[in-house]
């Protein structure tokens, strides 16, 4: 259920007792949430280089880059790891 202001939250102790996935390990984890990623989207790179701050991206590029999906945060490769 939404707060007043339209943000979610909860006890992370609640959540862990509602969600499998908080309680298992690392390796199990992963392979649970890659078991099931979509493709990437064809401009992935652009799109995290954006997110990251590391390419200038104008407002109509932008837009663009919104209209796919939007599956590029959680994958093995994202370059945000490093």
């Amino acid at each position: 259920t939404p707060r007043e202001d339209g943000t979610y939250a909860a006890r992370l102790g609640d959540l862990t007792e509602r969600m499998d996935a908080l309680s298992m390990e690392r390796e199990g984890f992963i392979e649970f949430i890659l078991s099931d990623m979509p493709p990437r989207p064809s401009n992935y790179e652009e799109i995290i280089a954006t997110n990251l701050g590391r390419q200038d991206t104008d407002d109509e590029e932008a837009f663009e880059l919104e209209l796919g999906p939007n599956n590029c945060a959680a994958s093995s490769d994202a370059m945000t790891s490093d």
